[in-house]
């Protein structure tokens, strides 16, 4: 089974060297690495040059700099478009694999024709390597019922997830705007089409930093993702539309109406509380 390892990089300069080497040393020989710098401002580019000159003539490695930044959606897609292989493994050029990822990765694959998506455990680390804890205390639970799909947590973590190539494509079949993540709707697409499968093994070392494109534990990351909950259900009602999955639309288009609509009122309530609050205490001063 062929795997394409993409390894997305933006503004990652001090860390691209060593997430690159720890991809290039993995135990598993049939890979196609795709390196993308999105437009970095830093040197990042240079980086990935000298690191990849050292591999390239024992691996298969495709790398190339975009002429603009296309943000983490656009790049995935353009990265899928010219990858070759049955699995899509994801990372970035900030984080460290473990050796065994891909080799792990692809025997879970194998277990089932059906599984469509595979993401593991992790370490969470920090600018200096040191080891915060892993990323799942415990195990993750997903829903299994094709009707609660639509509306309750799909979500993997993009830092440890692969993907079979069919999955990616269809991704790619759909524009979704306004999603600053990708991990939402590939996780609702592999439920959709197939099942999910989680390695309870810590494969990835995902740093957290000030500078990263997407992290949890930054506060307008937190904001966005809030923000951004009514463009996930609607990405996946166009996904459903574009696929022709009326039997999904069907079934969840309330739930839908409901959830967006109540995303929208706690929004624009997030938005007034501050202006009230000023409003009131004039009043009653």
């Amino acid at each position: 089974m062929k795997v394409s390892f993409i390894i997305a990089v933006y503004n990652q300069m001090d860390y691209v060297e060593s997430s690159l080497i720890s991809a290039f040393e993995q135990d598993y020989q049939n890979v196609e690495y795709i390196i993308s710098d999105d437009f970095s401002s830093d040197q990042s580019f240079d980086v990935i040059n000298k690191t990849v000159r050292i591999y390239n003539d024992k691996l298969n490695i495709k790398y190339h700099r975009n002429k603009k930044n296309l943000g983490i959606i656009e790049n995935f897609k353009k990265n899928i478009k010219i990858s070759t292989g049955d699995i899509v493994v994801g990372g970035s050029g900030d984080d460290i694999y473990k050796k065994n990822r891909v080799s792990l990765t692809v025997a879970a694959f194998n277990k089932s024709k059906r599984i469509s998506a595979v993401f593991s455990n992790g370490y969470e680390i920090d600018k200096f390597n040191n080891i915060k804890g892993l990323i799942f205390k415990t195990k993750p639970i997903f829903s299994s019922s094709k009707k609660e799909l639509f509306y309750k947590k799909t979500w993997i973590h993009g830092a440890t997830a692969s993907y079979k190539k069919e999955i990616c494509e269809k991704f790619c079949q759909v524009s979704f705007k306004n999603n600053f993540q990708e991990d939402s709707i590939m996780s609702y697409i592999a439920c959709i089409y197939g099942e999910i499968k989680y390695i309870n093994k810590p494969l990835v070392l995902y740093r957290l930093h000030d500078t990263n494109v997407s992290s949890p534990r930054k506060m307008n990351s937190l904001i966005q993702i809030f923000l951004n909950k009514p463009n996930i259900y609607k990405s996946r009602i166009d996904f459903l539309l574009s696929n022709k999955l009326y039997n999904f639309l069907l079934l969840n288009n309330l739930i839908l109406v409901i959830v967006t609509n109540i995303y929208r009122f706690l929004n624009y309530i997030n938005i007034l509380r501050p202006i009230l609050r000023y409003k009131f205490k004039k009043i009653f001063n």
